[in-house]
């Protein structure tokens, strides 16, 4: 059960433009916003914050976009979140939900081009604590991006940083709607973190 109840819609009135177009893409209001909506100014900004990161640009386009959130999600290991970036969104293509239900295995999975599994590589490693991106690393996701594009698969990661421990933290209840055939459990078989040494994950 959530820690702090997020919002009823009645209660949200003075944001319904903010939460509207996340309705149209998703096809929910996400409960961790319905939460921020006890600070209105919090909820605008990280709403206008995620319609930044989320936008597609030639090279990091929204598919990309939200695997990477998926992968971030996955290393953090914030359920709510693995499970919302999950949802593919309205009008999404079949493969962008193949590759999401299969984004933990981006590594091996034929379905997964060179240029997206080293991108995947870059955010898992970007989300672990301590960071773990390497100057190799770094070198071979220059071989497929740009330095903005790398800016912009950041920026994704680092957005998902703050709503993994938001939702972690606060252990945001998952939407009563359905989340459709896409949306995986917490943790899919043969996607079960690998244990660490001397802890937990």
């Amino acid at each position: 059960m959530a820690r702090i109840a997020p919002l009823a819609a009645a209660d949200c009135r003075e944001l319904a433009n903010v939460f509207e177009p996340l309705e149209r893409r998703l096809g929910v209001v996400p409960n961790s916003l319905r939460t921020m909506a006890r600070k209105p100014q919090l909820a605008r900004a990280i709403a206008a914050l995620g319609d930044v990161v989320h936008r597609p640009t030639s090279n990091v386009s929204t598919e990309l976009r939200r695997l990477v959130g998926q992968v971030a999600s996955q290393t953090a290991g914030c359920s709510y979140c693995i499970r919302l970036t999950s949802r593919p969104p309205v009008d999404s293509q079949p493969s962008t939900q193949e590759k999401l239900a299969r984004a933990c295995r981006f590594e091996t999975d034929p379905c997964f081009s060179a240029a997206e599994r080293v991108a995947l590589r870059f955010a898992s490693a970007a989300a672990e604590s301590p960071n773990r991106v390497s100057d190799d690393l770094m070198a071979e996701l220059r071989h497929h991006y740009g330095d903005d594009d790398i800016l912009d698969l950041l920026a994704v990661v680092s957005y998902y940083g703050f709503m993994n421990r938001w939702n972690a933290t606060l252990q945001t209840d998952h939407e009563d709607a359905p989340l459709g055939t896409a949306a995986p459990p917490p943790t899919l078989p043969g996607c079960e973190p690998e244990p660490v040494e001397g802890g937990h994950r």
